[in-house]
């Protein structure tokens, strides 16, 4: 199982839930530690859009190329990756499921400081329109998670509007990869179900640029 040791919040206390009427999102890079954020220019959301491009690619064919062991000598993983949010219901189970598919020799785990205990059934169908079934995942808190050693503990919870937890555990890198939280749009039937679409694919794009940067890199030095 997998174990997370001692996590606490940021000093952020704001807990005012977004509602975003309309695209609302923000661009950010991969930052290191938390509260830090790197707001997108026109530059970045060419690389942005890159990344969505190299992520097409992947799915329709390119799989073979990353799709690798890994593992060490002994037989055991060699990359333990932990995705944080807050309710472990929508953003982190798709960027769970999504790593997952990305190499299904990884270790990934994924869980909440407030876990709802359940599946945002939104995140659950816009996942199997990917062709990715999560309904079988938990939402677990993050108390369940403590005590092992991880290669990166990832947070995706969005910007002001919300107060992201901290890992300073046993743990080599600390991402922060923010998206907006769309189980909080408010609309029509329609609005909403494209919000989940739009974040479920800026999730894939960020993710896979994550594999593709840091995860294989590693990979291939073994």
């Amino acid at each position: 199982m997998c174990k997370l040791q001692g996590f606490v919040r940021n000093s952020e206390t704001n807990n005012s839930r977004p509602q975003h009427r309309g695209r609302v999102s923000e661009r950010r890079g991969f930052s290191e530690d938390y509260g830090i954020q790197r707001n997108a220019t026109p530059g970045t959301r060419s690389r942005w859009q890159s990344g969505i491009g190299r992520q097409k690619a992947f799915i329709a064919g390119s799989k073979k190329n990353i799709e690798q062991i890994v593992t060490n000598a002994r037989g055991e993983p060699v990359m333990r990756i932990l995705i944080l949010c807050t309710g472990n219901s929508c953003r982190s189970q798709m960027a769970h499921g999504f790593l997952q598919s990305f190499n299904k020799e990884l270790t990934v785990c994924s869980a909440g400081t407030a876990a709802s205990g359940k599946l945002n059934e939104e995140a659950v169908t816009a996942m199997a329109e990917a062709e990715i079934d999560i309904s079988h995942y938990t939402s677990d808190p993050v108390d369940i998670y403590l005590g092992q050693e991880w290669d990166y503990v990832i947070t995706v919870c969005g910007g002001a509007n919300e107060s992201c937890p901290a890992f300073i555990g046993k743990v080599k890198h600390r991402l922060h990869i923010g998206f907006d939280d769309p189980s909080h749009a408010i609309g029509t039937t329609e609005f909403i179900k494209s919000e989940f679409i739009r974040v479920r694919d800026e999730i894939r794009a960020r993710f896979y640029e994550f594999y593709i940067q840091r995860i294989l890199p590693t990979i291939n030095e073994e």
